[in-house]
């Protein structure tokens, strides 16, 4: 039982049985599950190697499917087969990344945009991966319309090894390092 099932299940006790609890208790449970939670001291700093297998087994672990290509150019052919293996149309929605352009998506109904409710299925680039949690990182911008994250039911990512980092702290240093300023930052 996690400290938040055991928190919740206190409370529920505390009102069967007719009273509600105090507000120190639930201070001080608080204050413990902080504790508990909160880091004591800096994240260590993963290698390079260590980084992208934590990332993937976080990832993996939310139901995201991640797959290494060879190069850049089997994109278009692993969102194509992504696609089949769905059993969705031949069709993507994508931004307008530069990295992506020069890529053959000749056997894809592939349009450029903002996402669209009607798209089934969308692809962005994530700047940054977090290996402390699996997560993606996306900013936005004409290249990356942030509705692409959010709209199409299937959202196929790409995401450069070289961009997989430790943490979140190494996130914020890289975008300000870059001199990046998106409107906005979507994990």
């Amino acid at each position: 039982m996690s400290a938040r099932e055991r928190v919740l299940a206190r409370l529920r006790d505390a009102r069967r049985e007719g009273g509600s609890p105090d507000a120190d208790s639930v201070r001080s449970e608080f204050a413990r599950r902080m504790e508990e939670t909160t880091p004591v001291g800096p994240l260590p700093r993963l290698g390079r190697v260590s980084r992208i297998v934590r990332f993937t087994t976080k990832a993996e672990a939310v139901q995201c499917r991640v797959e290494r290509l060879p190069t850049l150019r089997s994109l278009p052919g692993v969102v194509a087969s992504g696609l089949r293996d769905r059993n969705l149309p031949a069709a993507i929605r994508m931004g307008r990344e530069p990295a992506f352009a020069g890529l053959d998506w000749s056997g894809l109904d592939a349009s450029v945009g903002t996402g669209r409710l009607e798209e089934p299925a969308t692809r962005s680039r994530a700047a940054f991966g977090v290996a402390e949690t699996g997560t993606l990182v996306f900013l936005s911008g004409p290249e990356n319309p942030v509705t692409l994250t959010f709209v199409g039911d299937h959202h196929f990512v790409a995401l450069r090894e070289r961009d997989v980092l430790g943490n979140f702290e190494e996130v914020w240093a890289r975008i300000r390092v870059a001199g990046n300023n998106p409107r906005t930052v979507n994990m």
